[in-house]
Formats: structure tokens, C-alpha cells, sequence
């Protein structure tokens, strides 16, 4: 793809009000653009932009996306306070819905997580591996911060 197709697929997303982080873009040789976005839920819709076809498709990488889902439910159980339990609940419906507003309310209780034994943070975060710096790619981690069960590990 040119720079100018990536810049349409912007305006695209920007005018259908989805955000670029979670998505990826593919050409097909006649020129119309799919458009997927990392979710659970399955959906398609088409969008015509400067006389281009763009076909938007919901539910990529949904059966991982699903699976962690799964396991987020029963980390619920295991949360140290009230504010990782919202945090995890906005992973969840991140995840279903794709809504990176939602994930950016997850990003906010992470933020307001003040010194957690175990500090974790998942989603579509880093964008500086995509050639125009706006697509992020997955990444997970957990990390021990207490010194004294550090030391167990």
C-alpha cells in the first residue's frame, strides 16, 4: 500500500469514528481496502471514500480474543481492589467490543493502580513498528513488584 492509500484508510476509520490502534489493512488487486479490527463480536460494514471501496470487518483474532476473555472472568475472583477489578471488566469489554475508548478506561485505572504486588497491562499499546506510527501491535506482561514475593520467583 502507498502512503496515500494509508492515508485514506485514516480519513476512513476517522470518519467511521474507529480508532487506527487495533486494526490492520489490506489491498486487493482491484484497489478496494479490508479493514479489520481486533474483537470478539463479528460484523461488516461497507463505506465508499474517494471513490474507493472499504470494507470494514470486526472479529479479527476474535478466538484469542475470546480465550483471554475467558481467563480475565476468573481473574475477577483474584483482584486486589475494587479499581483492577474495573480495569479488568474494561479489558473484557474492550476485547468484545474493539472500542479503544473502552481500552483507554482500562488504561486509566492502570494508571490509578498505585503500588500492586502484581502489575499487569495487555491490549494494542505500542505503535513505533507501524511505518506511519499509528497502528499499535499486542503486547501482554505481568510483572512482580513486590520485593519480598519477587524473591520466590
Amino acid at each position: 500500500m502507498t502512503p496515500e492509500d494509508l492515508k485514506l484508510v485514516s480519513e476512513v476509520l476517522n470518519k467511521e469514528k474507529i480508532s487506527i490502534l487495533n486494526t490492520r489493512a489490506f489491498m486487493h488487486s482491484n484497489g478496494d481496502i479490508i479493514i479489520t479490527v481486533g474483537s470478539i463480536e463479528h460484523s461488516t460494514r461497507v463505506v465508499e471514500h474517494a471513490g474507493r471501496k472499504f470494507e470494514i470487518k470486526f472479529g479479527e483474532f476474535s478466538e484469542f480474543l475470546k480465550e483471554m476473555n475467558y481467563y480475565l472472568e476468573r481473574a475477577l475472583n483474584y483482584a486486589a481492589n475494587d479499581n483492577q477489578r474495573e480495569m479488568i471488566k474494561h479489558y473484557i469489554e474492550h476485547y468484545r467490543t474493539g472500542s479503544i475508548e473502552v481500552h483507554k478506561d482500562s488504561q486509566r485505572k492502570w494508571i490509578a493502580d498505585k503500588g500492586p504486588v502484581v502489575e499487569t497491562n495487555m491490549g494494542w499499546i505500542e505503535t513505533y513498528i507501524d511505518p506511519t506510527n499509528e497502528r499499535a501491535y499486542f503486547e501482554g506482561w505481568v510483572a512482580i513488584v513486590d520485593k519480598e514475593l519477587s524473591k520466590k520467583f
